[in-house]
């Protein structure tokens, strides 16, 4: 029997980029509101609660009284019916839900685009809370400079944490950019060479980008075993 749906309030909101906002929810109450890195919840909104929204959850459950959780709310995916939750605004959640979570090999190549490096993000610090030798390598797609989604945490994560490499891609990049370019199926070959042990892959994104991602990795001799894929 699904859990009756739980309140949730607003405890921030920032601006990831132009066209993407974060919430970090609070969720009070008991039992405990839990979840698996990776998991997703269903945001009630509108009149009445009639529309259904469904976000991934992107960040890891730290064991927080109350639990605080984190939503990247993009542009297409019910922004227009929460532009105006600010601090202090209540939203009902249903959840979590979903099986795009952690498995057990030592180390990880994680690859989404656009909000589809919400769940990543989660899935990378419960990586790395949980330990292991990696590497845990992201890499993000997006088209522009301006879009890479939490572009200075992911760098400077890089560089506290040993074990994490950031590897954002542009499609769309100026002229004074000197990261990767292209798609992100253009450096798989390249990065799961990096990989020197067991590792899993963690694909988000929409379908046809998934797809043809997973194409590419099993050209590369990665076992669909190795893979854990979620789309929109």
């Amino acid at each position: 029997m699904p859990a009756p749906p739980r309140l949730a309030r607003v405890e921030k909101r920032r601006l990831l980029s132009a066209r993407v906002s974060e919430l970090t929810l609070s969720v009070p109450g008991i039992p405990r509101f839990q979840w698996a890195a990776g998991q997703y919840v269903i945001v009630l909104a509108g009149s009445n609660n009639s529309e259904r929204l469904a976000y991934s959850i992107a960040s890891a459950d730290q064991d927080r009284d109350p639990p605080e959780l984190t939503l990247a709310v993009g542009d297409g995916s019910g922004a227009e019916l929460l532009m105006h939750s600010g601090p202090g605004s209540e939203l009902m959640l249903e959840g979590p839900f979903g099986a795009f979570t952690l498995g057990t090999a030592p180390a990880g190549l994680f690859i989404g685009v656009g909000t589809g490096t919400a769940p990543l993000r989660a899935l990378v610090q419960a990586a790395l809370m949980r330990g292991g030798g990696g590497p845990f390598v992201l890499l993000s797609g997006s088209r522009f400079e301006g879009e890479v989604l939490w572009r200075r945490e992911f760098e400077e994560l890089s560089v506290s944490d040993s074990r994490f490499r950031f590897e954002p891609t542009l499609t769309r990049p100026d002229p004074s950019w000197r990261g990767r370019t292209g798609r992100v199926q253009a450096h798989l070959a390249e990065i799961v060479g990096d990989f020197r042990q067991a590792f899993e892959v963690y694909v988000c994104g929409k379908t046809d980008m998934v797809e043809s991602t997973k194409s590419r990795l099993f050209e590369l001799g990665v076992s669909e075993s190795q893979i854990e894929s979620e789309s929109y």
